[in-house]
């Protein structure tokens, strides 16, 4: 199947309410680290911090920041500095309170809690690969195989 196909088949499944996607927020992959912390959890305190309650960013300006981080990665490269992650969240269009937050590295989250928690989680799902993308068929109780071409006909037929 191609990505295409299967992006209007899961589009058609969402929008008749049969299954709803969960972006988790460590969809970010990297490998590196900055003060111990793995790049993709200190990309994901940007977005906490982007999201946080005394913030004045809207939906719609949070996110267009995580398009730009998202069209920003660079697979296998460097994560974004501190005044990348800024550069987008004020191309984004947030307030600029907002963007010096981000750009301070702070958190508003335990960052390191969030990983450790959500290395569990797949952990549980799959000790042998626990990583992301991973489609988890919560009638059947089992990961899906996303590599196979039929994985979301089989996910709709439970």
């Amino acid at each position: 199947m191609r990505v295409t196909r299967l992006a209007v088949a899961l589009a058609a499944v969402i929008a008749g309410g049969y299954t709803f996607p969960g972006l988790r927020s460590l969809e970010f992959m990297g490998t590196h680290r900055y003060a111990g912390i793995p790049a993709p959890v200190y990309i994901v305190a940007a977005l906490f911090l982007a999201a946080d309650k005394p913030t004045t960013a809207t939906g719609a300006q949070f996110q267009r920041f995580v398009v730009q981080m998202w069209g920003h990665q660079r697979p296998g490269g460097t994560p974004p500095t501190a005044d990348e992650l800024k550069e987008y969240a004020i191309t984004a269009g947030m307030p600029g309170d907002v963007a010096a937050r981000i750009s301070e590295g702070g958190s508003a989250v335990n960052v390191k809690e969030m990983d450790s928690t959500n290395f569990e989680y797949l952990y549980e799902i799959d000790s042998m690969n626990a990583g992301t993308p991973t489609v988890y068929d919560l009638n059947k109780g089992e990961k899906l195989d996303i590599y196979d071409n039929d994985w979301l006909n089989k996910l709709m037929q439970t």
